[in-house]
Formats: structure tokens, sequence, C-alpha cells
């Protein structure tokens, strides 16, 4: 992930890859999101005994199940009703087969229609925010590019050219839906285009990421080419990449307070639309995960495995004890959470919860916060210069960070020392 041979003048071009790379993304889950509308429409208007007369529907209500009628874990009904969402009254289901084979049977439900359904979508479901994500990344880019500007899409082995105004106001619509193979097809290609976006998979895509949340000093450094006001300039136009945080305890000069400044993109940029489709690329994965694992695609919890390579990564060229006496942290999961587990929360461009069957990874690495409250004020700004020239590296790789609070500040990292809360 070297950034410190990329060209401003590459700024640009970089920009428009990243688009092609999140318009692929936004048809994958658009198509998704088609064929659980195409299903819905074919439930309401047909009975499971007209949907069972064709092999796609027999597939997706009964593949994979065995003599009792009982689907096995990894069946292909089993992996219809985790993934898009199908439902049907499996105990009349069974009768109906049944009674096929004893014409005896004299159960009335059995002369009534039976239908399947799709449990509806919810607002805050990770696949619909991916889907925002990606068409609000769009509707930025319309700032700095023409709605008629082609966008390079790719669609298997092709690359096909989409209007960036067209992808901006894309609806999923209705995905007709060929062959029950052809939903897996669905859910491997929509995989596919949400690795290809992360940062521990995308050179482009870290390029932007690491200058998400960084201090001044530290960006220079990692990419020299922010020093030329040309280079600056061009990535405050397409990415919104301003001053978020400025010290002003102290008697710091102007230059050092400049130095020492968080940088990052500001809201409605397209800087922060790109955290904001990997960060929902993220919670789309960790949330499929475990559903995935019973049908042998074992992914772990991608976040936390980004957030652990990078920290140990960090281990082998600086140290992670706590820079700071520990009796000053708490777990930085306090902030968004008042259970008892604080310990599973980990940073990796936001917070994030390890899932019971990763949280072993975390005692390793804990994630803390500190309240620069609890640091006496002629000792502030030095403590803040010190601390951030150890926490930069790990802000570098989006998994540190920071809040205000009030005229406070408060710093996110990561350090083997667990806090001594009280």
């Amino acid at each position: 992930m070297d950034t410190s041979n990329f060209s401003c003048n590459l700024l640009k071009q970089n920009v428009k890859n990243i688009l092609g790379q999140i318009g692929s993304l936004e048809l994958a889950v658009a198509r998704y999101l088609g064929v659980i509308n195409y299903l819905k429409e074919e439930f309401l208007s047909k009975s499971i005994e007209e949907l069972l007369r064709e092999e796609k529907y027999r597939k997706i209500f009964l593949g994979g199940l065995n003599r009792d009628l009982q689907p096995s874990p990894n069946a292909l009904a089993t992996f219809y009703k985790t993934f898009y969402r199908t439902d049907v009254d499996v105990d009349i289901l069974k009768k109906k087969l049944t009674a096929k084979i004893n014409s005896l049977s004299s159960d009335p439900t059995l002369s009534e229609k039976l239908f399947a359904k799709i449990f509806p979508i919810k607002s805050d479901d990770p696949v619909l925010k991916l889907f925002e994500a990606t068409q609000d990344a769009m509707k930025i880019a319309l700032a700095f590019f023409d709605e008629n500007y082609n966008i390079p899409i790719k669609q298997g082995k092709a690359t096909v050219e989409i209007p960036l105004g067209n992808l901006a106001t894309l609806r999923p619509g209705s995905h007709e839906l060929k062959s029950a193979e052809e939903g897996v097809e669905i859910i491997e290609n929509l995989l596919g285009a949400v690795f290809a976006i992360l940062p521990d998979y995308n050179d482009d895509i870290f390029r932007f990421i690491s200058l998400a949340t960084i201090p001044r000093f530290y960006a220079e450094k990692t990419h020299p080419y922010i020093k030329n006001k040309v280079c600056e300039a061009l990535l405050r136009t397409l990415m919104g990449w301003y001053k978020l945080f400025t010290p002003e305890w102290g008697n710091l000069s102007d230059e050092y307070k400049d130095k020492y400044s968080i940088y990052g993109y500001f809201p409605n940029t397209f800087g922060n639309q790109l955290v904001e489709v990997v960060d929902a690329s993220w919670k789309l994965i960790d949330s499929w995960a475990f559903s995935l694992n019973r049908f042998g695609v074992n992914l772990g919890q991608p976040s936390l495995r980004y957030f652990m390579q990078a920290l140990e990564y960090l281990d082998k060229i600086m140290p992670l004890e706590s820079p700071i006496h520990t009796s000053l942290l708490i777990y930085a999961g306090r902030l968004i959470y008042r259970g008892k587990y604080p310990w599973q929360y980990y940073y990796a461009l936001n917070f994030r919860c390890c899932h019971p069957n990763y949280e072993n990874s975390l005692p390793i690495y804990q994630t803390v916060a500190l309240d620069f409250d609890r640091i006496s004020t002629d000792l502030r700004t030095a403590e803040y210069i010190r601390l951030l020239k150890i926490v930069a590296p790990q802000m570098y790789f989006g998994i540190a960070g920071f809040r205000e609070k009030d005229e406070s500040f408060i710093l996110i990292f990561n350090t083997t020392d667990p806090p001594k809360e009280l």
C-alpha cells in the first residue's frame, strides 16, 4: 500500500477508476435487490402449486430436502431463505407434497392455495445502506463530472460504459431469475464487487482511505504530492479534503497548528462518501459472514481481519504498548455502548462489534479512548503532539480516529494494554 510514488497528475484518473468500481458494486447490489423484487411479484401472483411447476422454484423451495422433507444446512432452499428471504409454511407444504402420495388425506387445509412470501427488507438493512452509499457517491460525483460522462463498468469479462447520470438515478427494478443457480451467481458477483472495493484489496481505494483522518505532518510524509499546493487544491476539489481539527491549546504558532492539525473529508464530499461506501461494504459482509460459513464460504469477519492485519504490521515496526498511563484510558466502545462488554468493539473507519465467534482475536489489541480533559491544561499541548506522533500510523490505516466532545478532544487508538477502568 505504498502511496509515496503517487503523482497528483493521476488524482482525477484515480477518481474515475474508483467511480467505475463503485458503479460495478452499485449494479451488483441493484441486481440482487431486483431478484428480491421479482420473487416478491411472483409470490404475490402465483400459488406454491403453480410455482412448483417450474424447475427453478422446485429447487428454490425443495432443493436439498431429504426424505423427511427437511433441508440440509447448506441446501439450496436454505440458501434462498437466508439470502433472498423466501418464506413458506413448511408444515402445510409438507402435507401437500405427501398428500400426492397419500390420496386418502382429508386435511381441509390441503384444498386451500398456499402462497410463499418474501420477508420485507428494513430501511436499516446493510444491503439497502450499501446501495444508498454507492448511489450517493454517484450523485456527489455529478459536481465535477458531466451527467453524460461514461463510467466504465466491468460486467463479468466485459466492460460496458454507463452515463454517470444513469447511475446517480438507478433504481433496482425487477430482475427476472432465469434459474435457481443464477441466484447463487448473483450473490457471488455481489461479494466479488464488495471485496474489490475494500482497502486491503484495492490500492486506489486505500490511497484515499488513508487520508480520511490523518495529521498534516503524517499526510505529507506518506503522500508527498500534498506538499504541492496545486495537488492539494485538486485533492480539496475532488475529494473534499480539509482541516477537521486544530489544537488551540497553548501558544502554538500558526505553522505548528497546521502541522499538527488533523485533516480529512468534510461531510457530503466524494472523499467522505468513499469512506461511507467502504464502511457499508464491511457492514454487509460482516453481517453475512456467519451465514455464508454454513455454505462453505469462510470469510471470517473481514473488517476485523483488516484491523488485525494493520495492527500486526504496525506491531513489527513500532511499540504498541500504551503511550500513557492506562488509568487515563477507557475502552473506546464505551463512547457508543453502555453494556458489559465494551472490549468487543474495535475501530476500522467506524466502530464495529466483534462477532462472538471471532472475539478471541480481540484481546491481543484493545481499542481505547483518551479524553484530553483528563490531562492537565499545562501539559495538554505537549501531550497532544507526542501522542499524535505515536497514533498517526494507526490513523493512516483507518484504525484510529478522534471525537470532539464539547470543548474537549477524544483520541481513539489501539494498544496491547487494557485500560484500568474504575
